[in-house]
């Protein structure tokens, strides 16, 4: 929006930016209800489980960022190791989350959540 301040046509370059913003927010509110959703739906098959303790919590980290190590699981004892590690390793086994090794370290993806942020 050149020429703005040359001729003073504030209103229309408000009512852009008033647009973007409105645009934007709409994308971001679509976005966190698409990560919700697929939060909920991962929580329902690690619930179903029934041999994984706290599940909610488990499903909460996972869904904090797109990768995941057991650190993530251990650093707050919200899991001990060997526990967090079984529990990632299920969940790769399920499907939920994908294993990369790099370097020795395992680090765990949640695709649904990566493919969302990346949109």
């Amino acid at each position: 929006m050149a020429g703005v301040s040359q001729q003073g046509d504030w209103q229309r370059w408000l009512l852009y930016m008033l647009r973007a913003v409105a645009q934007t927010a709409q994308m971001t509110y679509e976005k966190i209800n698409r990560i919700l959703q697929a939060r909920d739906a991962v929580l329902e098959v690690v619930a179903s489980q029934g041999n994984i303790r706290r599940p909610d919590q488990l499903t909460q980290k996972i869904f904090t960022q797109p990768v995941t190590r057991v650190r993530h699981l251990t650093q707050d004892r919200t899991y001990a190791e060997n526990t967090a590690r079984d529990y990632l390793n299920k969940l790769v086994d399920l499907e939920v989350l994908e294993r990369k090794t790099v370097s020795g370290n395992h680090y765990y993806i949640n695709r649904e959540l990566y493919a969302i942020l990346a949109e």
